[in-house]
């Protein structure tokens, strides 16, 4: 992760209080956020997510926990999230996801 964000970004995990779903994963610098759709503020992000749980499931609420970044290679289990590490794929998730990330590498890097 460092490779493509530096130290100033960690992972976070928005998780559901309980009796609800809607886990997500997204790493921040507490000003920025990066996920699955790209970058945005974290504000921005947190409120979309937190509408879009509500809209699915009244009276959503979650927790904004951060995570290891060991965590998100299914190293380091906790209670609630249960994330299977590379090897657990038919084919390898890295490559993908490094290629993924490269495309925004424009943003997050000082070249």
């Amino acid at each position: 992760m460092e490779e493509f964000f530096g130290n100033d970004f960690r992972p976070f995990w928005v998780r559901p209080v309980e009796g609800f779903t809607g886990n997500h994963i997204f790493v921040s610098n507490g000003v920025s956020a990066f996920d699955y759709h790209g970058y945005s503020n974290v504000t921005s992000l947190l409120r979309h997510y937190a509408k879009r749980g509500e809209w699915y499931y009244p009276g959503w609420m979650a927790d904004i926990v951060p995570i290891e970044a060991a965590e998100l290679l299914g190293q380091g289990q906790r209670d609630g999230l249960y994330l299977l590490p590379p090897d657990r794929f038919l084919k390898d998730p890295l490559p993908r996801a490094k290629k993924f990330l490269a495309r925004f590498a424009h943003i997050f890097t000082d070249n």
